[in-house]
């Protein structure tokens, strides 16, 4: 499973890949909406999952999230993993959008990325 996580904070993304190394063996990090723009174009559109932030400086995740689905109408599940999950549901989401989960809810998130995983593996026949 590829997986793409965007955050501004390195501790965050240090444990999000801890979270994911159970589940993915390829994972990239960018820490801003622009660079995971770059990355999500770099590796032609091929992430199983992204994880983004929301506030981040460049594009916050929302944006980034706009970004890539008007690029790319096949945009991957996306979650937003945030502080400021209120902050989020007031912004406009074009297209689907996977989930908006708390950053201290880490039980959730991995609910989400073992059901990416499972839609992955099935599709595949891994």
């Amino acid at each position: 499973m590829n997986v793409l996580i965007v955050d501004d904070e390195s501790q965050m993304c240090e444990m999000l890949e801890g979270i994911l190394k159970d589940y993915s063996n390829n994972i990239h990090i960018a820490h801003n909406g622009s660079d995971g723009f770059d990355i999500f174009n770099k590796f032609n559109k091929t992430f199983d999952l992204i994880i983004s932030d929301f506030n981040m400086p460049i594009l916050n995740g929302v944006e980034f999230r706009k970004k890539i689905f008007d690029s790319n109408k096949d945009c991957p599940p996306f979650i937003i993993y945030t502080g400021n999950v209120d902050g989020v549901m007031r912004q406009e989401i074009e297209g689907e959008l996977l989930a908006v989960v708390s950053k201290s809810d880490i039980e959730t998130l991995e609910k989400h990325i073992v059901e990416i995983k499972n839609k992955v593996l099935g599709s595949t026949n891994e």
